[in-house]
């Protein structure tokens, strides 16, 4: 109960992966885990044999899925929308066919690279804490929406750097708070026509 990070990188025949009662986790590597299929998490012994695939992971901050092709994609976001105060996510290199839309909902989230997956179309954010948005590389990636508007009170900070450079078919990244230190590179993304700030 006192594990406080797993790292399975590069674990090519993983396929299943129960994990049960880990209060202390903060930090899940599954990187390059390409034949990782399903993946449950519970609180309780008694729910390991019931359609509760993933409760809520109140202590996962750092969680990174680069290269995770196999794991269907509403377990998937089951995770995301799972790992409540979720500071950075990593999900690069990620050419699954069913993942078409991103959803983070963590209000805590500092950092988000999704450089090089190949069949996103949007990404959405609710985070006014974000500082770091990568996603170079992405085909066919058309909008980025940071949504702030549910956090009242809260305070909005500037973004450190926006990279979204070669995703050719970007269109609008909107929500962000930027001012003039912050670096927006955008070197290929010929299709983009706004950038909206807070």
């Amino acid at each position: 109960p006192n594990l406080e990070v797993l790292n399975l990188v590069n674990c090519k025949r993983l396929q299943f992966l129960r994990m049960l009662g880990l209060p202390s986790l903060r930090t899940l590597s599954l990187d390059i885990c390409k034949n990782l299929t399903y993946l449950k998490y519970v609180n309780s012994p008694s729910l390991l044999g019931d359609n509760v695939d993933i409760q809520k992971i109140e202590s996962l901050r750092n969680l990174s899925m680069n290269q995770c092709d196999a794991l269907d994609a509403s377990i998937h976001l089951k995770l995301l929308q799972s790992a409540v105060n979720l500071e950075h996510y990593r999900c690069e290199g990620l050419h699954s066919l069913n993942m078409r839309e991103v959803h983070v909902p963590s209000a805590s989230l500092v950092s988000v690279e999704m450089s090089g997956s190949k069949q996103i179309q949007r990404i959405l954010l609710n985070s006014a804490k974000l500082k770091l948005l990568r996603a170079r590389n992405c085909r066919y990636l058309k909008y980025i929406e940071v949504d702030t508007k549910q956090q009242h009170g809260t305070h909005v900070e500037t973004m450190v750097e926006i990279d979204v450079r070669n995703s050719a078919k970007l269109v609008s990244v909107t929500g962000s708070r930027v001012d003039q230190s912050t670096r927006i590179l955008t070197g290929g993304a010929t299709s983009l026509h706004r950038i909206q700030t807070v």
